[in-house]
């Protein structure tokens, strides 16, 4: 029960500490992955108030009749969530069997904590049907694995395990007639660990394109359809900086050459790259979004990647990622929303002489809280 009560403090903190704003604005659920690194469509449900429905209209219900002036519309995010993943490093099966048999820990329970700034930067008629609402966003969010010390100190004195996230992200969406969306956005992203010297541990800068389109059916629910691409540039340090380090108290030039002994007919040029995330990547997302009461939301829905590795060692690669999330929402005032998910991952790695070390499969399950404020 201890256990319970701790989750229960640490959970509704920050509603304790923000719960009181002085002009309330409309809340969105969120149920994201433990770092949520922003996407293209992140302010997408925001954007339902930059027009107004009218039946029966020949251009759907996205039909421009007033262009609000183009002023700045700060607002703020503050979210706090508990996630459990079955497999939390992403190990692929037979490494998992191996981990299981060594009595190495597979699962994690993480806490997470995000903190998000928006700024609208007004909305801006082009014609009569198109509106374009740009948004400037950054985010600061923080991961503490392994909370109530559930595994002894194993997790808790290793810096590696914990993990700071810094974003920045630009959205410009236009909306269409007939409830099209076309999202033009660059997003950049650096992770640190934060425990003792703080170090990055990789930095992501993703410029996206994705085309939307919202079916609105006569009961209310919502059928949202999304297809996109983008592609990740990246920077992290490398296996020569890695083993340059000494932090595994074995000689550096000792590494090296067990690494050559290893991989013949390899050079140390390839332990040089800091590009091994560069991938292009192609998405297509589904969901169906049903209102249960007029606070109440369950929304299923289905998500297939298709990243190419691009560079670094990995270049050549490819995968296949399948997710599969059911979400709930619950919204007891408009600044407070309350959600719970749980999700299935697969993925399927091709190309690379390893291409079962990079499969793997993963149940996650959360729980979580998110405050909005609007200025």
């Amino acid at each position: 029960m201890s256990i319970f009560f701790r989750f229960l403090h640490i959970l509704i903190l920050p509603v304790v500490l923000l719960g009181q704003p002085s002009d309330p604005a409309a809340a969105e659920s969120s149920v994201g992955e433990p770092l949520p690194f922003l996407n293209a469509d992140f302010f997408a449900d925001s954007l339902s108030d930059a027009y107004t429905v009218e039946e029966e209209d020949p251009m759907g219900s996205q039909r421009l009749l007033q262009v609000r002036n183009s002023t700045l519309t700060p607002s703020v995010q503050l979210s706090s969530n508990l996630a459990h993943n079955s497999n939390h490093m992403g190990s692929s099966k037979s490494q998992l069997d191996k981990n299981k048999k060594d009595g190495t820990i597979t699962d994690a329970l993480s806490f997470n904590l995000s903190l998000i700034f928006s700024l609208g930067l007004g909305e801006y008629g082009l014609g009569d049907d198109v509106i374009l609402t740009p948004n400037l966003s950054f985010s600061r969010s923080r991961s503490f694995v392994d909370p109530f010390l559930h595994y002894g100190d194993k997790y808790a004195k290793d810096s590696q395990m914990n993990s700071d996230s810094l974003g920045l992200n630009f959205s410009a969406p236009f909306i269409l007639p007939n409830d099209f969306r076309l999202v033009f956005a660059h997003s950049y992203n650096s992770v640190h660990t934060y425990r003792g010297i703080s170090e990055q541990v990789m930095y992501l800068n993703t410029p996206t394109v994705n085309f939307i389109k919202d079916f609105k059916l006569d009961n209310g629910d919502t059928i949202s359809f999304t297809t996109g691409v983008s592609y990740t540039l990246s920077k992290s340090p490398s296996d020569e900086d890695i083993l340059s380090s000494g932090d595994l108290g074995i000689s550096p030039e000792f590494l090296k050459q067990m690494f050559l002994a290893s991989s013949p007919g390899k050079s140390l040029s390839e332990l040089q790259y800091t590009n091994n995330s560069d991938n292009l990547n192609h998405k297509i997302h589904l969901s169906y979004s049903k209102k249960i009461r007029e606070n109440m939301i369950i929304s299923p829905s289905i998500s297939y990647d298709r990243p190419n590795f691009t560079g670094g060692k990995y270049k050549a690669r490819s995968a296949k990622t399948f997710t599969y999330d059911l979400s709930f929402s619950f919204l007891p005032f408009e600044w407070l929303s309350i959600s719970t998910s749980t999700a299935f991952t697969k993925q399927k790695t091709f190309g690379t002489d390893s291409d079962e070390e990079f499969s793997f499969e993963n149940f996650s399950n959360i729980i979580g809280l998110t405050i909005n404020h609007s200025f």
